[in-house]
């Protein structure tokens, strides 16, 4: 249980480690930035570390241009 959900990464490590879990969040724009975030890695799990990582990445590469 996290009674301060924020962006969700207490809900991403339970998933992460196998855990259920319970989110409560009283702003209605972070619930949905959690809900994102924990969908995303439920999606594409351990490999969302790659896949962050070449987003950086791409995002460094157009700024410098």
């Amino acid at each position: 249980l996290d009674p301060f959900l924020g962006s969700g990464t207490t809900g991403i490590a339970a998933h992460l480690e196998g855990f259920r879990f319970i989110g409560v969040e009283r702003d209605a724009d972070y619930i949905k930035i959690a809900e994102a975030r924990i969908r995303f890695w439920q999606q594409h799990g351990e490999d969302t570390l790659r896949i962050v990582a070449e987003a950086k990445t791409a995002v460094r590469e157009r700024e410098t241009i």
